[in-house]
């Protein structure tokens, strides 16, 4: 093997290190990254097909998407748990909550807990969230109870803000709460 030379000034001798050294600690931050971006695009193009196989099933079953779209819904289920989750985290923290589930580089234990309890606490917040959509949905019902229109109308609000809160969680909280325990277990070997 041969090697690149490096002056040390403490002891005036030449230091020798091996092509293969440094060969092994770039090939290492490569992979690492690799690997990073590749969870990364592989949640993008599953949440990009899991959106499509609903799409799929709104067209195969002969309904329009305009049936699923509610923006009051949409914000409900939205708006509390972003709420929610500025009460008890910081923009910071947040952040660095989604970051930390796909970067290769370690991190402490502790770090990764704080993460994994944000998506425990986004999971009850989103829960939470569709409740109260659906108390709204049914109050709505029932003060009109004898317009038809607006009784399947308050139902079908209701069914929607389940619909988003299941969404939300299958395509945000479980993938990142799996990949922080695969990380946390990880780090404690």
């Amino acid at each position: 093997m041969s090697g690149i030379g490096a002056f040390n000034k403490k002891s005036n001798k030449m230091n020798n290190f091996t092509y293969s050294n440094l060969d092994i600690s770039f090939n290492h931050s490569l992979n690492g990254k690799i690997k990073e971006v590749f969870m990364y695009r592989s949640y993008i193009f599953t949440v990009i097909g899991a959106l499509g196989i609903m799409l799929a099933a709104c067209f195969f079953t002969g309904l329009s998407v305009k049936y699923f779209l509610n923006l009051i819904t949409f914000g409900i289920i939205i708006l509390i748990p972003v709420i929610l989750s500025l009460s008890s985290y910081s923009p910071a923290e947040i952040k660095e909550s989604f970051s930390i589930a796909f970067q290769k580089k370690e991190n402490t234990k502790s770090r990764y807990e704080k993460a994994l309890n944000y998506f425990k606490a986004l999971n009850k917040y989103l829960a939470g969230a569709a409740v109260i959509g659906i108390l709204i949905a049914f109050v709505a019902v029932l003060t009109n109870y004898e317009d038809k229109k607006n009784f399947g109308l308050g139902l079908s609000v209701s069914l929607l803000i389940i619909l988003y809160a299941a969404v939300l969680i299958i395509l945000i909280v479980v993938p990142f709460t799996t990949a922080l325990r695969k990380k946390l277990a990880e780090s404690e070997k």
